[in-house]
């Protein structure tokens, strides 16, 4: 969560309990220009702000004066590459450190407070039906950083300006990392096989086709005709999305959506 001298602020931290008082105390903080540690809920001094769950949260807030901080944090956000921030509780003074590997979690460590920031979900749409824009657009207003590619990118419907439309080549080339989900969504499925040949070899975190069950059965003999393992075709989930049998492309699209983010959390992947 971020507070402006003004009290103005942007993110959160609770369901809508702690927001305006901490805006409050965080203007407090800017002007006295020293970190403060606050206690809500459970064990608080403050007996008129209550946590309906019942339990206590600590806020360590940091006024920030250091532009050239924010600046390094937002560059490697923007670079896609994850990294700690390590505030030292009693001074208030924040370093970064570069983190790979296993994901990381947030954590206090003795006298600091190490927050953990990896980065934005992609969802990396492939094709130009109905579904693929529907997708794009359900993706981006869900804070996804988009990208969708179309052979055809001059019939698409407007879409989210935050969403990157390109288009498609044979040969195109797509940025991927283990913070991406890529989705296939042509309805001409031969169209899809020089995509799935590099998608496959990718550390895409989920890959999911359109297309029903024997149109599924046909692309995996395909791949397996093109020298694909059982083990690396099965990372297609098809028919994606979490239900069967929906027919409006916006129903199919959350359903899709749903279940990248589910495929998420399963591999431990902060959304």
């Amino acid at each position: 969560m971020a507070v402006s001298e003004g009290g103005r602020w942007a993110g959160y931290l609770s369901g809508g309990c702690l927001e305006k008082a901490i805006a409050l105390e965080a203007a407090a903080v800017i002007k006295a220009g020293k970190s403060r540690l606050l206690r809500y809920g459970s064990g608080s001094p403050y007996l008129d702000i209550r946590l309906p769950c019942g339990s206590g949260l600590d806020v360590f807030i940091q006024p920030i004066r250091d532009s050239s901080l924010i600046q390094d944090m937002s560059e490697r956000l923007r670079r896609r590459q994850p990294f700690a921030l390590r505030i030292d509780l009693a001074t208030g003074a924040g370093k970064l450190e570069a983190r790979a590997g296993a994901r990381f979690q947030s954590r206090r460590e003795a006298s600091s407070f190490v927050r953990a920031y990896e980065p934005t979900l992609r969802c990396l749409v492939i094709g130009s039906s109905p579904i693929a824009a529907a997708l794009s657009e359900l993706a981006a207003c869900a804070g996804f950083e988009t990208e969708l590619y179309a052979p055809d990118p001059e019939i698409l419907p407007q879409l989210p300006a935050s969403v990157r439309v390109h288009p498609l080549a044979p040969r195109t080339g797509f940025a991927t990392d283990r913070w991406t989900a890529a989705i296939l969504a042509f309805h001409d499925h031969e169209q899809e096989s020089p995509f799935f040949s590099e998608l496959l070899c990718s550390p895409c975190f989920f890959i999911g086709a359109i297309g029903s069950k024997n149109a599924h059965a046909v692309r995996e003999a395909a791949l397996r005709g093109a020298g694909f393992s059982d083990g690396e075709i099965a990372r297609i989930k098809s028919p994606a999305g979490l239900l069967t049998g929906l027919k409006s492309a916006p129903s199919i699209a959350l359903s899709i959506l749903t279940q990248t983010v589910a495929a998420a959390r399963e591999q431990g992947i902060a959304c």
